[in-house]
């Protein structure tokens, strides 16, 4: 949506209601853009003072997303950002409201999320997230971290600059070490933010706004983004080579066709670039 329709939405809302969200917003490091979207759909629906709002009205009104057609995954985030919101101005901002927002929770469709099974993604699918994340140094970190290197969400909430050597540019986790590539680097020194502690459940919301953000883009289905699709997609889509045992991506730039002088058989194998660079100097 463009900026000036969503400003132009923005002006049409009371004073204090713009406040709320634009200083609920500034507490987000990620998906600001999607929350905003999907909070004005219910502000415009509901004019007065949203602190008159109860429980009973909110509930018909994610009953009537869902006849018309709103997918499930779309209406659990929209019900998270609306219940997110409410808590946040009665906890920061002290208003009294007619219901408890923790309530909203009951009209999420659990299922949706919890009980469907990996969905790996495809290459292009992997292409368009990334190009989506430029613009999210976070997200992409998480991203990256879970699908190139197998993080699992333990993991990833034990990462901390404390554990980062920058000049090995070297992760030391629990019983292993991660070597990151030049893209997690650049991410790194651009924002290192990504290396501020997190939580398991932090880590599980980026990947459900990175979800929710690609539904918006048309990359996605209504399942959305979680880590086991992300694990799914690496078992699926990185390879290991032959030589080493190492997994890589399995994208041109990491592979390369190689002959060993002394094969009778004169074949050509494919291992990592790596490996194929240690065979030239070899033979």
């Amino acid at each position: 949506m463009k900026d000036k329709d969503i400003n132009q939405r923005l002006g049409r809302l009371t004073p204090n209601i713009r406040f709320w969200l634009e200083d609920h917003l500034s507490t987000k490091k990620t998906g600001q853009a999607n929350i905003k979207t999907s909070l004005l759909s219910i502000f415009e629906v509901f004019t007065d003072d949203i602190s008159n709002i109860n429980f009973a009205e909110l509930e018909t009104y994610f009953k009537l997303q869902r006849q018309r057609g709103v997918a499930d995954s779309t209406l659990n985030n929209s019900i998270g950002h609306c219940r997110r919101f409410f808590e946040y101005i009665s906890t920061v901002h002290g208003v009294l409201l007619n219901f408890d927002p923790s309530e909203l929770k009951t009209l999420e469709i659990t299922d949706v999320v919890t009980n469907r099974t990996a969905r790996p993604l495809k290459v292009s699918e992997i292409a368009k997230i990334r190009h989506m994340l430029q613009d999210d140094d976070v997200g992409r970190f998480a991203f990256e971290m879970a699908y190139l290197y197998g993080c699992t969400l333990k993991e990833l909430g034990a990462i901390s600059a404390e554990i980062y050597d920058k000049q090995l540019k070297r992760f030391k986790l629990k019983g292993r070490e991660i070597i990151i590539n030049s893209v997690i680097e650049q991410i790194i020194i651009r924002n290192d933010r990504v290396l501020v502690s997190k939580t398991e459940g932090t880590y599980s919301e980026y990947y459900r706004l990175i979800g929710e953000r690609a539904i918006q883009y048309g990359i996605l289905d209504e399942r959305g983004l979680m880590w086991k699709d992300i694990n799914a997609t690496r078992e699926k889509n990185l390879l290991r080579c032959a030589e080493c045992t190492k997994l890589f991506e399995n994208s041109s730039e990491n592979w390369v066709l190689v002959k060993f002088s002394y094969d009778p058989l004169d074949k050509r194998w494919i291992v990592c670039k790596s490996c194929g660079e240690k065979a030239l100097r070899h033979g």
